[in-house]
């Protein structure tokens, strides 16, 4: 039973672990004009996007950090996912 935990453990940690990296790679290539309109750009936009809208919809609703150049929705998603990994 403990194996099955930590097998189910370490690999939800894993699947955090590649997101984040995912989105640091999408925060990277967001500068690069010419990477951000590519396949590899296409592609990081649409794993991530998938975790950072609920922070996004949240955040238009209680109309926080409007009129910003930061994307606050996405720091506070990389953060909250840290966190989770943290706890895990």
């Amino acid at each position: 039973m403990l194996t099955i935990l930590y097998l189910l453990r370490f690999t939800v940690r894993l699947f955090l672990d590649v997101l984040q990296f995912m989105m640091f790679a999408r925060a990277i290539i967001s500068w690069l004009p010419d990477l951000s309109d590519s396949r590899l750009g296409d592609f990081l936009f649409t794993v991530t996007e998938w975790v950072i809208t609920p922070v996004r919809t949240l955040f238009d609703r209680m109309g926080w950090g409007m009129n910003m150049m930061i994307d606050i929705p996405f720091f506070v998603t990389f953060i909250l996912l840290s966190v989770i990994g943290s706890v895990l």
